[in-house]
């Protein structure tokens, strides 16, 4: 996986991810910036989203990544909350961070799970009315495929549907609805995002 950033000079850099690492990439010099040594599984990858200006990635076997595009240092850890979802697809919507397919200590594996983080803090991954982070189990449509993150909403892909989330405040935060009921995708890197 890979994602292009601009940092707060709007300079570009590249951020990618094999296996075990973690990259930047800045004037076709390649930096390792792994934070640990990653256990990527032959079925995952990568996927990045650009939160302001950090450069978050995940890849479902560890812990969720952060960087702040362009400084020094190393990815790490991106969540300091209690809750530490792993996922496969990331991306964001508004200005929450968020998490599809996911994994945590308490609930185990979800596939169909939707988990955002508290508005404009992506760090924080605890459910909670105030912070506004909390997460929603789609039914009947299979294993989230990708999420598609933008400005006024998402769209998350699904096995067999597409749904819309919309921004809807306390005490509901986001309103889930159907794009289509009966179309989706079962290649989760098949669909992007354009315009």
């Amino acid at each position: 996986g890979a994602i292009a950033a601009k940092d707060t000079s709007g300079d570009t850099y590249f951020y990618v991810g094999d296996e075990t690492n973690l990259y930047q990439i800045r004037n076709q010099t390649v930096t390792d910036k792994s934070g640990a040594t990653y256990s990527t599984a032959a079925t995952d990858v990568w996927e990045f989203a650009q939160f302001s200006n950090t450069i978050l990635g995940t890849n479902y076997a560890d812990p969720v990544q952060g960087i702040v595009a362009g400084a020094g240092g190393n990815f790490a850890d991106h969540f300091t909350s209690t809750n530490l979802p792993k996922a496969r697809h990331i991306a964001t919507v508004r200005n929450f961070i968020v998490l599809g397919n996911t994994n945590d200590t308490t609930d185990g594996v979800r596939t169909n799970r939707v988990w955002w983080s508290g508005i404009g803090d992506s760090t924080d991954m605890d459910p909670d009315a105030v912070t506004q982070s909390d997460f929603q189990d789609i039914p009947d449509g299979g294993a989230v495929q990708k999420i598609v993150g933008g400005a006024s909403y998402g769209l998350v892909f699904l096995e067999r549907q597409i749904q819309r989330m919309s921004y809807a405040g306390s005490p509901l935060i986001w309103d889930f609805s159907p794009v289509s009921e009966r179309l989706g995708t079962n290649v989760p890197h098949s669909v992007i995002g354009h315009g």
